[in-house]
């Protein structure tokens, strides 16, 4: 059940803006870009012990260090080629050490913008989402790599941790207008909004780094469930209904169950590069 408000709101009200609780750097922009607060600089210094993260300043790189501390002695070994071509692993493994090392950073109890509290391990992950050949052909790529790594791991947390990577839509992260995803992050506020291809607010590129906000796109009204779009909504009704297998959800609006865009011409919508 997505969050509901207790009051109504206008189009382009500010429902919530947060920053995420975990974010990374894209390989591709890992010398270009702060590790920490994802600003481009020319005077990035890196990580003396790793020699693989990138801080605009000493404060940045103190503010980062709760978790590259946990990572950064895996950063240092020789077997670390794959880590470092991997942005989904390397994601992954920041979770994952962080819920292994930092005290009470899966239990901690976060107020969410509709009054509820919620802690990473109150999230329901989708079993089937670790049935699948791809997502277990990953699951072998991570043990190998711990084994290489010389890491101890129960499998139990590493499946748990792994699908409720692939249950919680990961958002992107942008520098500016100009520049395309640098890097992703997850935002504890918005794990418990529903999806609808008819949604009535929608995440806002605001131009300051890792805050996120959710905006109302149209009226709501008091106890409207909060909804947005968890796929490209330039997208066909079959290809939308595919893409949501991987969150494990049917749409049910009235746009996909009544088909009302079949006359649409997706052709035209789709993004050129």
């Amino acid at each position: 059940m997505s969050p509901k408000l207790s009051k109504p709101l206008s189009p382009g009200d500010v429902i919530t803006e947060d920053l995420p609780i975990i974010h990374i750097i894209h390989n591709e922009y890992k010398d270009k870009y702060c590790d920490n607060c994802i600003q481009r600089s020319d005077q990035l210094k890196y990580c003396a012990k790793c020699l693989r993260f990138y801080y605009c300043s000493k404060e940045c790189q103190k503010n980062d260090w709760k978790y590259h501390k946990n990572e950064c002695p895996l950063y240092r070994h020789e077997c670390i080629q794959t880590l470092l071509s991997d942005n989904d692993i390397r994601f992954w493994l920041r979770l994952y050490l962080s819920v292994q090392k930092i005290p009470n950073f899966a239990t901690k109890k976060h107020r969410l913008f509709d009054g509820s509290d919620v802690s990473l391990r109150d999230i329901e992950v989708k079993d089937i989402i670790v049935n699948e050949k791809e997502r277990r052909d990953q699951l072998e790529d991570i043990y190998g790599i711990f084994r290489r790594l010389g890491v101890d791991y129960d499998p139990r947390e590493v499946v748990h941790w792994f699908a409720f990577m692939a249950t919680v839509p990961q958002f992107q992260l942008k520098s500016n207008l100009r520049v395309g995803i640098i890097g992703r992050g997850l935002y504890i506020q918005y794990i418990v909004l529903g999806h609808s291809c008819q949604p009535n607010s929608a995440f806002i590129f605001n131009c300051r780094g890792l805050s996120k906000e959710l905006r109302a796109m149209r009226p709501i009204e008091a106890d409207e469930e909060i909804t947005v779009a968890l796929v490209p909504l330039f997208q066909k009704r079959a290809d939308r209904r595919q893409a949501l297998k991987a969150y494990s959800i049917v749409c049910e609006c009235d746009k996909c169950v009544h088909h009302l865009d079949r006359r649409v011409d997706y052709t035209r919508l789709t993004p050129t590069t």
